[in-house]
């Protein structure tokens, strides 16, 4: 009978890098396991190159030790309502002696070279520093005596920015090559990128409909 391959969605922990359910992913066959973290990158392990899999807290959670030098010591998924240490062992993955053939090998040391935070140091400082000049726009009544302006066009216009950020990052691919690293895939992104959407456009139309919704808090 063959071993199933699993797939769990869930959330968990890289390092001192928590991220909630659903953004990442563990598949599991009986000759690898891959964590999909999202902007934190993919995670893959041969059976040899995993030590156990233990509890982790309560809710599902699982800890991987693991013996790859380059990852992170503190890897963790959670998956609530999940049995995910029975579901693993299902698959064969715990238990297998098998030496990995030189194609598996091979795939496995190039997903290992795409490893960690996705995004460009720069693109990321980039980024942080745009948003941040928007939300000041909104604080320049302080530098005459004013106040500060909450809801205000700085505060929409950084929202602006970030959907047209995670639209130019899931449509289009000169932007993508431009912002992530070497050998990420924007696919991985995916799903970050639409909540990112989601959450900016969403958060953009209730203060847009919301009538006198910026208001200048005085000192």
């Amino acid at each position: 009978m063959n071993n199933p391959e699993i797939s769990i969605t869930g959330g968990g922990n890289i390092g001192n890098v928590r991220m909630s359910g659903p953004f990442m992913k563990l598949i599991v066959s009986k000759d690898k396991l891959e964590l999909r973290a999202s902007i934190m990158g993919r995670y893959v392990f041969l059976p040899s190159d995993v030590i156990s899999v233990t509890p982790a807290g309560i809710g599902g959670g699982v800890r991987i030790n693991h013996t790859v030098g380059q990852y992170n010591k503190e890897i963790i998924f959670r998956s609530l309502g999940s049995d995910v240490i029975a579901q693993i062992a299902s698959t064969g993955f715990l238990n297998n002696m098998e030496a990995a053939s030189p194609q598996l090998k091979a795939e496995v040391e190039i997903a290992r070279q795409s490893t960690g935070f996705a995004i460009k140091t720069s693109a990321a400082i980039a980024f942080v520093v745009i948003w941040n000049l928007f939300f000041l726009y909104d604080q320049r009544g302080l530098l005459s005596g004013g106040g500060i302006v909450i809801g205000g066009i700085g505060t929409r216009s950084a929202l602006g920015f970030a959907a047209v950020f995670a639209l130019l990052m899931l449509f289009v691919e000169p932007f993508q090559i431009l912002v992530l690293k070497p050998g990420r895939d924007a696919k991985d992104l995916r799903f970050f990128m639409f909540f990112l959407l989601f959450v900016s456009v969403a958060i953009f139309i209730g203060m847009s409909a919301m009538p006198g919704a910026a208001q200048t808090l005085h000192k």
